[in-house]
């Protein structure tokens, strides 16, 4: 098994920084020039040199014309200078737009095909069911067997797992809105039909219909509100907890995954771990592990690591209850602004971290110099460039697809791509791997294991900027933050 690596210190990303960088080199000489041109020209008026042609007239008027021909030439220089750099730095800010726009134009593409696939799909479900329903009852009674063949497809082919992730948002509107005016036309006509889908906009909260994907989210938790689902108003105390006898400091992205599996194992669901690292001086820096989604229950229960938070996450609109309860641990276990902190999580617990790092106020309280992920959807996330991002994702994996775009490559943000080992798969589970095997932190830690051997130059210098986290012993806490 192989990694690929993109981002990082050699992205191309980075090299456009460094071009934005030598075009403000060049507009410095260049104005550095300018002002030799001013001096220069103002050399010809000196007073000695003025005083000098009453002796030598011949020579002054040659040396006046060494100056102007001087002080030209350093204007003109100077002037090539800054519209060269200005130009440079022009390009990579057209170039940077048009990508942006370029992904915002596919993010709409993409939510349009989804909303044809998603009405096509309810008519031709129902079509299907009134013309062959001895069949249609025959794939229902066999849809455990029919389920499991489509999951192994899937993880034989994952790029079809990509396209669905893309189109999805726009296929639930599709299929909604289309089934909304079938069962109104059905019940009451034209009217009937028109009143559905101003009810299920007004159950969408006035999100829907959308082609923004943030947006296509916030409708559907809005919706699932309205059934009394998605509400994340849960409030609980923390507290310090026992630690398994695997807890231990992590010393590379092997050991990260392996801490990550071991939260809500045995009984320990709704907990978080906090590592302290001491250095000579005794200076702190902490790693803060928190775990993926726990329960899949859409009713708030006891434990914010649920669906529920997922969903909040993915909009990005306001704080969740599990972000909540993680810094109230963060307080507890006494980390200190400025202290440096290294966020880690897997799946959701990936999306909560790279969240808390976007987050101005969050940043306030607490100094966020890195985040890794293994299998989190987080591409959308704003994470800024002061704050380095491993993102380790499977290419059979799902969840990282949800979001629907491609991790953005930048010198700041390593995207480490692998296939989860579909015999090692086998040996654990008896059976054909399906896409959420790729998922299970256990694959994260084998490809944590080659990512702490690999000699990739991103990789490396994402380890020595990240070795206070890595070095050395620290002392590991576990919180408890459900109710």
């Amino acid at each position: 098994m192989t990694i690929t690596v993109s981002g990082g210190s050699g992205s191309f990303d980075a090299r456009l920084d460094e071009l934005v960088a030598e075009s403000h080199a060049l507009r410095s000489a260049g104005a550095v020039m300018r002002d030799l041109a001013g001096d220069t020209a103002r050399a010809s008026l000196n007073g000695s040199v003025v005083a000098s042609g009453l002796l030598c007239p011949a020579e002054l008027l040659a040396a006046e014309g060494a100056i102007a021909t001087a002080s030209a030439s350093l204007l003109a220089g100077g002037v090539a200078l800054e519209v060269g750099g200005a130009l440079v730095e022009a390009a990579v800010t057209t170039y940077r737009a048009a990508d942006e726009f370029g992904k915002e134009l596919f993010d709409s593409l993409y939510a349009v095909g989804g909303m044809a696939l998603g009405a096509g799909a309810v008519v031709g479900t129902l079509a299907y069911a009134l013309t062959h329903p001895t069949e249609l009852a025959l794939l229902v009674s066999n849809r455990d067997a029919l389920l499991a063949k489509v999951q192994e497809s899937l993880f034989a082919n994952p790029w079809l797992m990509e396209g669905l992730s893309r189109v999805a948002p726009g296929m639930i509107q599709g299929a909604l809105f289309t089934g909304s005016s079938l069962l109104g036309g059905l019940l009451g006509g034209p009217m009937g039909a028109l009143g559905l889908n101003v009810a299920l906009l007004w159950g969408a909260g006035g999100h829907w219909p959308t082609t923004d994907y943030e947006s296509a989210v916030a409708g559907l938790v809005a919706l699932g509100q309205k059934f009394g689902y998605f509400n994340d108003t849960s409030d609980w105390p923390v507290s310090r907890v026992e630690i398994p006898p695997d807890a231990r400091s992590p010393r590379g992205l092997e050991d990260i995954f392996n801490q990550q599996s071991s939260l809500g194992r045995d009984g320990s669901e709704g907990q978080i771990q906090i590592v302290q690292i001491k250095d000579a001086e005794g200076h702190s820096r902490w790693v803060v592990q928190i775990p993926g989604t726990q329960d899949w229950d859409p009713t708030r229960t006891t434990n914010p690591v649920d669906l529920t938070s997922n969903v909040h996450l993915m909009t990005q609109e306001q704080q969740t209850a599990l972000q909540r309860q993680v810094a109230k641990a963060m307080d507890a276990a006494g980390i200190k602004p400025g202290e440096p902190v290294m966020l880690t999580g897997h799946s959701q617990g990936g999306i909560a971290a790279a969240t808390f790092a976007a987050d101005p106020a969050f940043r306030e309280r607490f100094n966020v110099t890195s985040v890794v992920t293994g299998g989190s959807p987080i591409a959308r996330i704003p994470i800024p460039d002061s704050i380095t991002v491993m993102s380790v994702e499977h290419t059979q994996d799902p969840v990282p697809m949800l979001d629907g775009r491609d991790n953005p490559a930048r010198d700041n943000w390593i995207t480490v791509k692998a296939e989860a080992d579909p015999d090692a798969i086998r040996a654990a589970t008896q059976q054909a791997p399906i896409p959420g095997d790729a998922h299970d932190t256990t694959r994260y830690a084998e490809t944590g294991r080659l990512i702490d051997q690999s000699t990739d130059p991103a990789v490396v210098d994402f380890r020595t900027a990240n070795s206070q986290f890595l070095d050395g012993t620290g002392t590991v806490t576990r919180w408890k933050i459900n109710g």
